[in-house]
């Protein structure tokens, strides 16, 4: 997530996609659910986030941003016990360079950064997001060397490797979501074959207000199940780009769009979510958006 945003209708060429009542990858039988949420500081008040993981009846997958060091931390070590706390009730999948971080590093200084990680964490991180809405415009240069590096890392260690894309209505020129892939991953790239997740950031009020319609999310995700037949598909984070709403009857309507949306055209399509406002909203002894979480879940 990057602190300001702006915002993919799809191209027209999605109108010339094929009828999608057939899956176009390699599984074809319903996968596991995937249900996702983001804690941008696991360090802060670890107990208690780890007492609200706990609450839910389903094991979550808990989305761990790492930020980059400022006056001498946090380091890597500095993460270590809130992540094996959080690795005890929950998958964590360990985000290493949040997109507004991206432009901040050169190719070493990632590989370094990468490596360091690994090597204080690697037993407690089950899944690595190795590139965050790649396609934005404010990422900087050298994107896909820097993904290359996370994404080889990960799998020289035998960990799953996730990477989340960023869908906006009014894309900027070059930033476009699928035409950013067909331009920087092509068909015989090593990510295509070899991402276990591919997921999509999208945020309503970034775009307007727009609420993605299932004649939108159908060819969306059946286009990316044709560029990446082994991955995994769903929502890799949703929240406020422009500031979180107080009242919570706003924010339950968008965690429950957000959390029940399906393509049974896509049988990859494992749900996801990644909330990025856990921490702020879900975390507590009154917490109605996770009270709207647990009720999701106990209803699937």
């Amino acid at each position: 997530m990057r602190c300001r945003r702006w915002g993919s209708p799809l191209l027209a060429a999605l109108a010339l996609l094929p009828a999608l009542a057939i899956e176009t990858g390699a599984a074809s039988a319903e996968q596991p659910y995937l249900w996702g949420l983001t804690s941008d500081n696991c360090m802060e008040k670890t107990d208690r986030q780890v007492q609200a993981l706990r609450q839910f009846p389903q094991r979550v997958t808990i989305r761990t941003v790492f930020d980059l060091p400022e006056n001498g931390g946090p380091q890597a070590g500095d993460y270590g016990a809130c992540v094996k706390a959080f690795s005890a009730v929950a998958d964590v999948m360990g985000l290493i360079l949040d997109s507004q971080a991206m432009a901040a590093l050169k190719p070493n200084d990632v590989a370094a950064r990468m490596a360091a990680y690994m090597a204080r964490l690697g037993p407690d991180v089950r899944l690595w997001e190795v590139g965050n809405e790649v396609n934005g415009s404010w990422l900087g240069d050298d994107v896909l060397a820097k993904i290359e590096i996370m994404y080889d890392a990960a799998k020289a260690a035998h960990r799953l490797t996730a990477l989340t894309l960023y869908h906006e209505v009014k894309p900027e020129p070059g930033t476009e979501m699928l035409g950013w892939v067909d331009a920087h991953i092509p068909p015989g790239h090593r990510l295509r074959d070899g991402l276990d997740y591919v997921l999509v950031s999208y945020y309503e009020d970034e775009n307007g207000g727009h609420r993605l319609s299932q004649d939108e999310l159908d060819p969306m995700f059946a286009t990316l199940a044709q560029r990446f037949p082994n991955a995994r598909l769903g929502i890799g984070e949703f929240g406020w780009g422009h500031g979180r709403p107080s009242d919570a009857a706003q924010r339950a309507a968008l965690l429950k769009r957000v959390y029940q949306y399906r393509v049974p055209a896509v049988a990859r399509f494992v749900g996801g979510g990644f909330y990025w406002h856990f921490r702020q909203t879900m975390v507590g002894d009154h917490a109605p958006d996770r009270d709207v979480l647990i009720g999701l879940m106990r209803g699937r």
